[in-house]
């Protein structure tokens, strides 16, 4: 059997989002924040901080969790001063893609029960877009709707 490696990239929107979805307008969601007391800069100033933080795909892990395909994907931090010029899984020192998949093989151990986890190979960015490209395809068929896409 050969699993079709595929992951699922969750956003929550922002509060700010939310309020605009709900209200059409920045001075709508300013006016109904304003009937409730709060300012409508407090909860801006809270998204505009969370948009600010940018990730950037470098590879992944194929992991299969309990006979199902888990992939894990690796991200950088476009702006972080040690890894940010990072632009595959093989610009990070190895130690690190090891540390990581310790983490991802023990985070949900139970002692005294066996292992469910495995990771088949460790892969770059190409095969990543690629298993993110499917994630979408799966959520798309799965709620009807195309998740929204964060690129630039």
């Amino acid at each position: 059997m050969t699993l079709v490696p595929r992951s699922v990239l969750v956003e929550r929107p922002t509060e700010f989002r939310d309020l605009l979805a709900r209200h059409g307008t920045r001075e709508q969601a300013r006016f109904f924040l304003a009937q409730r007391g709060r300012p409508i800069d407090d909860v801006e100033e809270r998204h505009l901080r969370y948009e600010e933080v940018r990730a950037r795909v470098i590879g992944g892990l194929q992991m299969i969790d309990g006979g199902e395909a888990d992939d894990k994907i690796i991200a950088v931090l476009e702006n972080d001063y040690v890894w940010g010029t990072a632009r595959d899984i093989g610009d990070v020192p190895p130690v690190l893609v090891e540390r990581l998949q310790h983490y991802f093989l023990t985070y949900k151990l139970v002692p005294g029960e066996p292992v469910h986890a495995t990771i088949g190979k460790i892969y770059g960015l190409a095969h990543a877009r690629r298993v993110v490209r499917a994630a979408m395809a799966d959520y798309t068929e799965a709620f009807g709707v195309a998740p929204r896409s964060r690129r630039r």
